[in-house]
């Protein structure tokens, strides 16, 4: 069976809602982490175990650990 229009969109869909939940999950330990030891005594690397994500994943996403929070503090504005 073929995909149609309609299926590919849909694959498309999946991946941008499975995308935003892992983001939802490096930012929750991002968070934590930023709680547990202050800005400076964290890395990308360390959000990354925490995460349970790859680091690339995390540069590639945020740029860099300026990035990260720069995203976490846009969220907590919109909130």
């Amino acid at each position: 069976m073929q995909c149609t229009l309609f299926c590919k969109g849909e694959n498309e869909i999946m991946k941008k809602e499975k995308k935003v939940q892992r983001q939802s999950e490096i930012e929750t330990a991002a968070y934590a982490l930023l709680d547990e030891f202050g800005y400076g005594g964290i890395s990308m690397l360390k959000i990354a175990k925490r995460a349970k994500a790859s680091n690339e994943t995390i540069y590639r996403w945020y740029g860099d650990k300026l990035g990260l929070f720069k995203s976490l503090v846009k969220i907590i504005l919109v909130i």
